[in-house]
């Protein structure tokens, strides 16, 4: 049973960090997936122009792709007028300007800077479509609105953060169970020192009584079964011990 334990121990932190690992890894996966998914919803489209885009119920921006960042003082170049949305049945959908403000809704992923335009609420699954009539040659992209794609990145960021750590306590637990298996190895592997010649001993492993070292040949004492006596003690060979027939008790007297 002292060897148990820490194999139980060591096998499963190597399954919580394995399992850990593994899931952290596709947490940063479906992180960057996320990423890419602000500004791959849709294909990119140029005004004048339209895309036709499959969306589930939701909020979604229409951004312009304002090119390498730092590049533009971060204005959009299309009227948020000139752009609308249809839904699945042809019908006009409602949108909102958000670039029209003081603030703005500004991605930027990698070296590209992407500003929303306007917004829109997909009531249903089913294909929309954007159209642009303006004629100034901006590129636009269809994405979730700003506040959902920096909350799935988020969400998707702390997921991944917790299976990190499930993996570190996973690799805490099984160092500590080796380390554990090891201190039970070798205090385990200790010898029982000799007797002293001469000198009563209790050998527990027997179930033997005192056992006394005479001429090189171990001569019990009192038989298999010893009696309470009187023995030389193996502390202090110049006093009597009483042996009570299992163990030294702290009875002694001169000899």
């Amino acid at each position: 049973m002292r060897k148990t334990f820490p194999i139980i121990l060591i096998l499963l932190g190597v399954v919580m960090f394995g399992v850990g690992l593994a899931q952290a890894v596709g947490g940063v996966t479906s992180t960057i997936g996320s990423i890419a998914s602000t500004t791959m919803i849709s294909n990119p489209f140029t005004a004048p122009g339209s895309t036709e885009v499959e969306l589930s119920p939701g909020t979604y921006t229409v951004y312009e792709n304002i090119g390498f960042a730092g590049s533009n003082p971060g204005n959009v170049t299309v009227d948020p007028e000139s752009l609308t949305v249809s839904g699945p049945d042809g019908e006009r959908i409602s949108t909102t300007c958000i670039s029209c403000g003081a603030s703005s809704s500004t991605l930027t992923l990698g070296s590209t800077t992407y500003i929303g335009v306007i917004s829109f609420t997909a009531p249903e699954q089913g294909k929309y479509t954007v159209a642009a009539t303006d004629d100034g040659g901006a590129n636009l992209v269809v994405g979730p609105s700003f506040a959902e794609a920096i909350g799935g990145i988020v969400n998707e960021v702390g997921g991944a953060f917790g299976w990190v750590g499930l993996a570190i306590l996973g690799g805490f637990l099984a160092v500590a169970g080796i380390i554990w298996l090891i201190v039970a190895a070798v205090t385990g592997s200790g010898s029982k020192p000799a007797p002293v010649p001469g000198i009563p001993y209790y050998d527990a492993a027997a179930g033997q009584g005192p056992v006394v070292q005479a001429g090189g040949a171990e001569m019990p004492v009192g038989g298999p079964t010893p009696v309470g006596s009187w023995y030389p003690d193996p502390e202090d060979p110049s006093q009597l011990r009483w042996w009570d027939g299992r163990q030294w008790t702290d009875q002694r007297r001169p000899r």
